[in-house]
């Protein structure tokens, strides 16, 4: 749930990874052997570009309910996962010592 709230895993790193994986099988296909250490930096540059766009920027606020804000984008279910650590505050009253 967490990384639902957060536009960048949403939209920018989804897209990278995804651009990432197509541009190294396609690097495979082309050259038929595995990439090296030589070609990672081409190929992120490559995923990198295709997913630092504004339309992926504008989606991943608008998915995670940011821009437009949008309160009703989750519902309860959404934050079941949490309930596990939900605990009743406890009002403490601290008392300076006199040590």
């Amino acid at each position: 749930m967490q990384d639902r709230l957060q536009p960048l895993d949403v939209a920018f790193f989804k897209s990278v990874n995804s651009f990432y994986d197509a541009a190294v099988q396609n690097w495979i296909r082309q050259h038929v052997r595995a990439v090296t250490e030589s070609q990672v930096a081409e190929l992120f540059a490559e995923a990198y570009n295709r997913a630092a766009t504004l339309k992926n920027a504008h989606s991943g606020f608008a998915v995670s309910g940011i821009h437009p804000y949008n309160p009703a984008k989750f519902d309860d279910k959404d934050f079941i996962a949490s309930e596990l650590t939900d605990r009743p505050l406890i009002d403490v009253d601290i008392q300076p010592s006199d040590g």
